[in-house]
């Protein structure tokens, strides 16, 4: 609720300050840190609000939020009808100014295939858009978990190559 008054604050006050933004920003990380840590019996009922809530005209200006949100959904997908109702939003959400996808729509998709198809085939999907900043990040963040340091420098090398002043970094 708290979210989506801020979601609505924002495009019709003066925001200068930062502090609805900072809002924002906390009440997606706690619905975050809630979804990891809900209890079997709230998945429906939080999955089914992220779901309602992200469809929700107030994020049609601020899809980047949208997205946030919907990553939080993933933490409850367990078969490919509910997949399909978070792919659902996608089109309401849209894409960025330039036409790109959002790289959270990727990681959401990334998260979905991992639950349902498992670590291969979301490994060949992150490698398939490992161009992607974000998705890149959590490659070497990956390659660095498992160890797997030549691959991590590898990565690291390719960015600075396609980059090599670092502005795509975020």
């Amino acid at each position: 609720m708290v979210l989506l008054e801020a979601i609505k604050l924002i495009s019709h006050a003066d925001t200068s300050s930062g502090v609805v933004g900072d809002v924002i920003r906390g009440c997606l990380t706690e619905i975050g840190m809630l979804c990891q840590n809900a209890d079997e019996e709230n998945h429906k009922h939080f999955f089914d609000t992220i779901i309602k809530s992200a469809k929700n005209k107030a994020f049609k200006d601020w899809s980047d939020d949208g997205y946030r949100l919907l990553k939080s959904a993933v933490y409850f997908i367990h078969n490919q009808k509910q997949a399909q109702k978070v792919y659902d939003v996608f089109p309401l959400l849209g894409t960025m100014y330039d036409g790109k996808d959002y790289p959270d729509k990727l990681l959401i998709t990334l998260g979905i295939i991992e639950r349902l198809e498992g670590k291969e085939a979301a490994d060949k999907y992150l490698m398939d858009n490992i161009g992607v900043h974000e998705i890149r990040a959590l490659a070497v963040e990956n390659a660095l978990a498992a160890k797997n340091y030549p691959l991590t420098e590898e990565l690291c090398i390719e960015a600075l190559r396609k980059d090599p002043r670092g502005f795509a970094a975020g």
